[in-house]
C-alpha cells in the first residue's frame, strides 16, 4: 500500500470487508463509485503549509496511479502567498471545450510537492508518501507538512 498513497489514505473506502487488505476487484469497486456521477473533471484547491504556516511559491503535482491508464491526466498547481493553489490539467491535454475549466480529474494521485527555494524532504516529492482520492463534494485538500 506504500506504492499507493491515495489508497492507504483512504484505506476504510477501499477495503470494504475490512479484512485488512485490498484487492484489484474492491479498487474497482471504488474507482467506479467515484465515476458514475457522469462528471469526469472537479474543482480542486490545495492548502500546503510547512511547519504551520502556507506555503507560497511551491508546485503541487498530482500523478494519477497508473493502474488508472491513460486517460487521467496528471495536474499541477502553484500556491499563492497563503499557501492555496488551484489544481488544474495543462489545458493541451483537455478536450477543446473544456480548456478553459480549472480542474482535475476523479481518481487516485500520488501528490509530489517542491518547492524553488525551500528544501522539502524528499517524502514530500521524489519519494512521496503523499496520496489523494478526488471526489465529488470535496473541493479541498489540505497538505501538512514538516520539516526538521
Amino acid at each position: 500500500m506504500a506504492k499507493c498513497p491515495a489508497i492507504l489514505a483512504e484505506i476504510k473506502a477501499y477495503d470494504m470487508d475490512a479484512n485488512g487488505s485490498v484487492s484489484r476487484d474492491e479498487i474497482a469497486t471504488r474507482i467506479q463509485s467515484l465515476l458514475k456521477h457522469g462528471v469526469g473533471l472537479t474543482r480542486l484547491n490545495c492548502d500546503v503549509n510547512l511547519n504551520g504556516r502556507g506555503l507560497s511559491d511551491a508546485t503541487i503535482e498530482f500523478v494519477p496511479e497508473t493502474y488508472l491508464g491513460e486517460e487521467i491526466k496528471a495536474a499541477q498547481g502553484v500556491t499563492n502567498e497563503r499557501g492555496v493553489a488551484q489544481m488544474a490539467i495543462p489545458a493541451e491535454q483537455l478536450p477543446e471545450d473544456q480548456r478553459d475549466l480549472k480542474a482535475i480529474h476523479y481518481g487516485t494521485y500520488k501528490v509530489r510537492i517542491t518547492h524553488p527555494k525551500v528544501k522539502l524532504p524528499a517524502r514530500y516529492n521524489t519519494e512521496t508518501t503523499l496520496g489523494y482520492e478526488s471526489r465529488p463534494g470535496d473541493p479541498y485538500a489540505t497538505f501538512t507538512l514538516k520539516t526538521p
